[in-house]
């Protein structure tokens, strides 16, 4: 072996060494926006140190930084971590050590820096690059002071990560080949993640899909989806009686519930997310599709709104919010002040909007309710929708 080979292979062991020391990074949090708070009550970005040795260390003059050009970027001016345990750093730009001995260093963390401890000689001990870490999820070592890093949905401050489920990363959301809408005819939709190794479940009656579940199903891509027109399969969720039966009386007739004449337009619902084990699912994604001419011609010109959510949600006969339902004993509810529909419970869906152009428009996860107060009782109710953040939009202004 010539001496350049030598080099090489010291080099390429000298990095990936980097984290088996006495002294690690064993856990980081890039936004804290509910997990801990610190003493001046600020849900701020912290790291934390472990020792695995079995002597105290005295960190006076170790260095950390978010810098991938200065590994010297701040020092600790005290502290003290004992044998096999952790030590909390907030990365709040304080640059300060409290009365309470809470050490705040000079930066604040962010996703996809790297994360670097050093020796007060400036010897690097430990290194992390952060990936893109959503809000209130932690980047870990799955074995306290070694071993690899993961995901973790429950961060452990100042904890043991050890009986904590990690996960090596977050499925992107699966590409669909039709976006939601109207379509003249029946078509296949094909579904495809980015990850090899991925599986892709999917729904059709609304529900989330849940592996192992009677109504999901794994995508095939031999075996794509028949979108088409449902209009001619049996009405289903519009003979769900909505109200308490009509008293026979005409004030009350207008606002009654009545079956449909006939057969009512019937929209495609497909859910679908990958799954992988040893990751986190991707987001849930909802389109919902309308086929044939006559749908067409029917919405011309009209904007639509899709909302999406699982049956129960609405129609449970002891939880949906849209219907009377019954009581504790099972019995139907006769009353208005009894009626599930008057009980202002909250329930999850998908919106979708498009525009008569059927470009613009706009969806996100809601959380909707049965809005009004007499007009809770009538056969078609208004709904108040509070838009999520987390997967969509959190405050509606649109156009």
């Amino acid at each position: 072996m010539n001496r350049f080979q030598m080099m090489a292979l010291f080099l390429f062991f000298g990095v990936f060494t980097h984290g088996h020391g006495q002294l690690v990074l064993n856990e980081i949090l890039a936004s804290n926006q509910a997990v801990n708070a610190n003493s001046f009550g600020e849900y701020g970005d912290w790291i934390e140190l472990y020792n695995a040795s079995v002597d105290a260390i005295d960190l006076t003059g170790y260095f950390l930084s978010d810098s991938s050009s200065n590994y010297e970027l701040w020092s600790f001016p005290s502290g003290q971590i004992e044998p096999g345990g952790f030590l909390l750093i907030w990365a709040t730009s304080r640059d300060t050590v409290t009365a309470e001995g809470e050490i705040h260093t000079s930066f604040r963390v962010s996703n996809q820096e790297t994360i670097t401890l050093s020796d007060p000689q400036g010897q690097i001990l430990d290194q992390s690059i952060l990936p893109v870490l959503q809000s209130d999820n932690s980047w870990g070592r799955i074995t306290d002071g070694d071993g690899d890093w993961a995901y973790f949905l429950q961060p452990t401050p100042n904890l043991s990560n050890s009986g904590e489920t990690g996960y090596f990363g977050f499925l992107e959301m699966p590409e669909c080949s039709h976006a939601g809408g109207l379509y003249p005819q029946a078509f296949e939709l094909n579904l495809t993640s980015s990850d090899p190794e991925a599986q892709i479940l999917y729904t059709l009656d609304c529900s989330v899909p849940v592996l192992g579940a009677p109504s999901t199903y794994i995508f095939d891509p031999d075996l794509p989806i028949n979108i088409y027109d449902r209009s001619f399969e049996p009405n289903q969720h519009s003979m769900i009686r909505s109200t308490i039966p009509w008293d026979g009386t005409a004030q009350n007739e207008q606002n009654a519930w009545f079956p449909p004449n006939g057969l009512v337009r019937k929209a495609n619902v497909v859910r679908y997310k990958a799954i992988r084990p040893g990751y986190l699912d991707s987001e849930l994604r909802t389109e919902s599709y309308l086929v044939g001419n006559e749908a067409l011609q029917s919405y011309e010109g009209i904007p639509i709104l899709s909302l999406v959510t699982e049956r129960d949600n609405y129609f449970s006969d002891t939880h949906g919010i849209y219907v009377p339902g019954t009581d504790a004993e099972g019995n139907p509810n006769t009353t208005f002040e009894t009626a599930n529909f008057t009980q202002n419970w909250e329930r999850e869906a998908y919106l979708q909007f498009w525009e008569a152009d059927r470009i613009n428009g706009f969806e996100s996860r809601v959380i909707t309710q049965v809005h009004g107060f007499g007009s809770q009782s009538f056969n078609r109710k208004g709904l108040r929708m509070e838009f999520k953040g987390s997967e969509g939009i959190s405050n509606l202004n649109y156009p």
